[in-house]
């Protein structure tokens, strides 16, 4: 028994060592050739194969099995469908709350709080629909391929929150309008940004880690760096239309007694929002597509 336990105890020690110098050596290399037109004329192949019968019927089974025979997952649907019923008088709620903001004698930081917590409601339907999904495929006892789309439903999840609720909070009448005092254009120049983010950036996301999962043989191959690469720039495209120097959300306060330190480093930090997600199209156009993975997790 003893010699069973320092068995266990040495390859415990090398799976740690191991998984320590994966950590510090496999970002900085290449997993797949560049893109090249061979790569491109791959992609029919790869579609064919990630969508072959056995995977669809092994999705199918799965999403019937985890999510449609849970009843949790039905207590998510019924109260998304609530919040999105409610949404209407969630609204009008909160356009109730800005007439009371700015008086001596109804004005309070309670507020804010509460138009934060009904813009929150308003953002989260889908979002929790899609946590719940994934909460319940990772925490079954089912297949890699049921813990892996579970790990990649919430990491959609959690990224669609926080697009939706940033439109929310730029809503007419909503948060940042009334209790923030944001002026309108800026408004409406973040509010039109983000939701054409949020189409292109949400579906490239989806198709990402679809094509991870269904193929992780080849890391997802063409397709996954192709739609890695389309939601870096379409990220890219929102923080050069956001915080652009004359006709971004900081245009007003690029003025030498406005926030002296925020617009002191603006010439450091809005160059490293812009330059990063280009770094990353660069790294997946080349093969790095692990490398960008994992640090565009710390970039959105």
């Amino acid at each position: 028994a003893r010699e069973l336990d320092a068995a266990e105890e040495t390859l415990l020690a090398l799976v740690a060592d191991y998984e320590a110098l994966l950590l510090e050596r496999l970002a900085w290399l290449r997993t797949e050739a560049p893109i090249d037109l061979d790569k491109l004329l791959t992609l029919p192949d790869q579609l064919n194969r990630m969508l072959a019968g056995d995977r669809k019927t092994e999705l199918g089974r799965i999403v019937f099995r985890q999510l449609a025979a849970n009843p949790l997952f039905w207590v998510a649907f019924v109260l998304v469908g609530t919040l999105l019923w409610s949404r209407r008088r969630i609204r009008v709620a909160i356009e109730g709350l800005a007439g009371r903001v700015g008086k001596p004698t109804t004005d309070s930081f309670g507020l804010t709080l509460r138009a934060l917590g009904l813009t929150l409601l308003l953002a989260l339907p889908l979002p929790l629909l899609l946590a719940a999904s994934g909460w319940l495929l990772h925490a079954s006892s089912g297949t890699d391929l049921t813990l892996a789309l579970g790990d990649k439903v919430l990491q959609i999840a959690g990224l669609l929150l926080s697009l939706h609720l940033l439109s929310a909070i730029c809503r007419p009448h909503g948060l940042a309008a009334v209790h923030f005092r944001w002026p309108e254009p800026n408004l409406t120049l973040v509010r039109t940004a983000t939701r054409r983010l949020t189409w292109t950036l949400i579906p490239a996301v989806v198709l990402m880690h679809l094509a991870v999962v269904l193929d992780p043989l080849e890391g997802g191959g063409a397709m996954a760096r192709l739609a890695a690469i389309l939601a870096f720039g379409a990220t890219a495209w929102f923080m050069v239309r956001v915080f652009h120097p004359r006709r971004g959300v900081m245009a007003q306060l690029r003025q030498p007694d406005a926030y002296p330190l925020l617009m002191g480093s603006y010439w450091l930090w809005y160059p490293a929002l812009v330059l990063y997600p280009i770094v990353m199209i660069i790294l997946a156009w080349s093969g790095y597509l692990y490398t960008a993975t994992v640090e565009s997790n710390n970039y959105l």
